[in-house]
């Protein structure tokens, strides 16, 4: 039964091992039909966000299409909403956040939106690593969809430090790799040696 569903626990409870425990109860029955509409409702809630989170949104395009008699009021809807976000890309994380904000998850669809809402910051993070060497916290804020005190303390929390500039943050230096040295005889002793390894 859906009621037996549990929230993601923490950081290591996996997207993808809740989404196989929907399948497992799915297996169950022959027909969801034979569910209560109630727990119907909230295991197909369970599987979109799990399909959403995970990357797979043709599949999540299939099951919310499956869904006829679902209303946009619904978590359904709010998921879908949060669907359609996620498929924009990287260019509209704003609207992952809104719409990840827009609606009072149930406990195991909320934990698993909010694991979806720290990966797209995390992502958000690398991006702004690559493309900022001086970073605004006010634009951080906009980019990590976090208050500026909330961003700040995630630019920091990620290696970030206070620039010269008020409310401006210098990006992490990066480890010296073999892309970095300067010297073409020094890049190519360093490849030698690699390879002498094996």
């Amino acid at each position: 039964m859906a009621a037996t569903l549990q929230p993601l626990a923490n950081e290591t409870s996996s997207v993808l091992g809740l989404l196989q425990e929907c399948e497992n109860v799915e297996a169950q029955y022959p027909s969801l039909e034979m569910l209560p509409p109630s727990e119907r409702a909230q295991l197909n809630a369970i599987t979109l966000a799990c399909l959403i989170a995970l990357g797979r949104v043709s599949e999540a395009r299939l099951l919310w299409s499956s869904l006829q008699g679902q209303t946009a009021k619904s978590e359904l809807g709010a998921l879908w909403a949060l669907a359609r976000a996620v498929a924009a890309g990287s260019g509209a994380r704003d609207a992952v956040y809104r719409a990840a904000a827009a609606h009072s998850w149930t406990p195991v669809v909320a934990s698993v939106v909010a694991r979806l809402v720290d990966d797209t910051r995390r992502a958000a993070l690398v991006t702004l690593g690559n493309a900022y060497e001086e970073l605004p916290s006010a634009v951080a804020a906009t980019q990590l969809g976090l208050s500026e005190p909330q961003a700040v303390q995630a630019l920091t929390q990620a290696g970030w430090t206070k620039g010269a500039a008020a409310g401006v943050f210098n990006r992490p230096s990066a480890k010296k790799s073999l892309n970095t040295i300067q010297d073409p005889q020094a890049l190519f002793t360093e490849h030698i040696l690699h390879l002498e390894k094996f």
